[in-house]
């Protein structure tokens, strides 16, 4: 390799603003990812990049992380909205059974705690974990002589 130049990253696209695919192949192998490639993407309209320099990699990563936005965006909404929907239409049933002569005072502590238990906090902690799971670009973060082993 020249100096300079690092191990390229493959990846697949079929334009400037459209996704952009990272072609899997195991270290050191990436003729699978040309046999992927041309047995797969190429039929479908894809093209083969590759990038030569640092600068390129961030470029890349970049990308990446904007489609992860843009993804994580759209799907976040709409669960969030799935998730209060849900959460408000079995407080109300839960409520409507409190209410009930027919309920103990037990079961009226539990379906109190219960409805009392919205932790938005872990719910941030996760959403954070996913967000540093998405965004990690193995290739940019990591030089030739990291063990494979050092990513688990």
């Amino acid at each position: 390799m020249a100096r300079g130049t690092l191990r390229p990253v493959i990846y697949f696209t079929r334009g400037p603003e459209d996704p952009i695919l990272l072609a899997g192949f195991d270290e050191g192998h990436p003729e699978q990812a040309r046999k992927v490639y041309e047995l797969k993407y190429k039929l479908e309209g894809w093209n083969w990049n590759e990038t030569e320099t640092l600068a390129d990699v961030d470029r890349l990563q970049k990308r990446l992380i904007a489609q992860e936005e843009r993804r994580i965006e759209k799907e976040g909404s709409l669960n969030q909205e799935q998730r209060e929907r849900l959460f408000s239409d079995t407080g109300s049933r839960l409520r409507q059974i409190m209410q009930s002569s027919s309920t103990s005072p037990y079961e009226r502590a539990f379906i109190q705690a219960w409805l009392n238990l919205r932790d938005d906090k872990k719910r941030d902690q996760y959403a954070q974990r996913l967000t540093e799971h998405n965004y990690y670009l193995w290739a940019r973060e990591n030089d030739s002589t990291t063990k494979i082993e050092d990513r688990i």
